[in-house]
């Protein structure tokens, strides 16, 4: 019961989280088959939440045995289907719990259940794969289970960290475990495994070869957006990648000088307060529209101020950036249910009529959808006001953004 209502909530959440969710076969993943779901693992628990709702089935979770840390937490998180995995860090002795964990994903296996494992052991916010850990190729492997198939899939976020982006979930071809040669070593079927599944991840799977590159790539990405948005931004980033990969080897006197642009490009806007949305084109017509929106938007901006204000207290308290997308949607869902459950309560015992709530609502998710485009405007004023104050400084930007996009033009 607790995992179907989680379950439907956060279905509606993550299409009001995400601006545009790409799938990928997801629909052709069998529903009666026993599997073994695994993929990259780089926005936290923001990655579960994802494959639980975008998956036509229903799942089981092996999560971190720190969650667990509580008689409520555990009761909770195992009403979600949630079952704890230990690692070295909870101690020695605390490994071997993992077997009795292990146990229980056979028994479901056995039942044609779907046990989600992401095989990297922790999360990174990066877009890269990390080693595996053994613990997938173990449980697949083992001698009571037959039929096992392992689903990997591939998540790529466009920007982890921001309300409003993008993502692109992508199901791979199956990997049947009992077609794997029964003769060779235990040992020797595990690597092969791991290896098939690694493969079939880093194939399809947006990748920044370099850690040293991944500011510029990501001022690339963000780059690329103003002039070819229509293609899904995965297509659009691995072109990006290819491009300066070949490049650095061909030329890399010129790969150096583009970066050296960017980075250049991306003082210049910072010292000045301007990002990279000023130079997004809104159309003459969308501003009028926005202008003629203002009004409202403001209003709604008055209507969300609380639950903002404390979403932000929330996030302030993350030490660890990597949770700071998956907090957020999370805290912001049940701050913003209660907010605005409260709201339309005091509006119905003050007899306020139902027309003037639904505005309420109304101005509430314009601001929302809204905000970002007044960003852009306010991107632009800053732009205008740079250039008849410090013309100079306005041309450099000017010539270096121009430079940029010839340069993607290429791609």
């Amino acid at each position: 019961m607790v995992y179907r209502v989680f379950h439907f909530l956060f279905s509606l959440v993550v299409k009001v989280y995400f601006k545009k969710i790409y799938t990928h076969a997801l629909k052709a993943i069998p529903q009666n088959q026993a599997l073994i779901i695994c993929s990259n693992h780089g926005n936290s628990f923001l990655d579960a939440v994802l494959l639980a709702v975008l998956i036509p089935r229903k799942i089981h979770f092996l999560a971190r045995a720190d969650v667990f840390n509580s008689p409520i937490k555990r009761w909770f998180l195992t009403r979600l289907n949630m079952m704890p995995i230990y690692r070295l860090r909870d101690g020695r002795e605390a490994l071997t719990l993992n077997n009795e964990i292990f146990d229980r994903c056979a028994t479901l296996l056995k039942k044609n259940e779907a046990i989600l494992i992401f095989p990297e052991g922790n999360c990174v916010v990066e877009k890269r794969l990390r080693d595996f850990k053994s613990g997938i190729a173990d449980l697949a492997l083992r001698d009571d289970l037959k039929n096992i198939a392992v689903l990997s899939l591939t998540i790529d976020y466009e920007q982890a960290y921001e309300l409003q982006t993008q993502v692109s979930v992508t199901a791979l071809p199956l990997i049947l475990i009992d077609e794997l040669n029964p003769q060779d070593e235990l040992k020797n079927r595990k690597q092969l495994l791991l290896k098939s599944i690694r493969s079939s991840i880093t194939a399809q799977m947006l990748i920044i070869p370099n850690t040293a590159d991944d500011s510029f790539y990501e001022f690339m990405f963000e780059l690329s957006k103003q002039n070819l948005a229509d293609e899904p931004f995965v297509n659009r980033s691995k072109k990006i990648i290819t491009h300066f990969e070949t490049q650095k080897e061909e030329n890399q006197s010129l790969f150096i000088a583009t970066k050296n642009k960017v980075e250049e490009l991306k003082n210049l806007l910072y010292v000045n307060s301007i990002t990279l949305k000023a130079f997004h084109n809104l159309g003459i017509l969308k501003v009028s529209i926005l202008i003629f929106m203002l009004p409202l938007v403001l209003m709604g901006f008055i209507v969300n101020y609380l639950p903002s204000f404390g979403v932000s207290q929330i996030l302030k308290q993350i030490k660890d950036k990597q949770f700071i997308s998956a907090v957020r949607m999370v805290s912001a869902t049940f701050i913003y249910i209660i907010y605005m459950i409260l709201i339309v309560l005091l509006f119905v015992m003050i007899d306020v009529d139902s027309f003037y709530i639904g505005v309420l609502l109304f101005t509430s998710i314009l601001h929302y959808y809204l905000s970002e485009n007044y960003l852009i405007i306010i991107g632009k004023m800053k732009l205008k006001l740079l250039k008849m104050k410090h013309p100079d400084k306005y041309q450099c930007i000017k010539e270096l953004h121009h430079a940029l996009l010839r340069t993607l033009h290429s791609v």
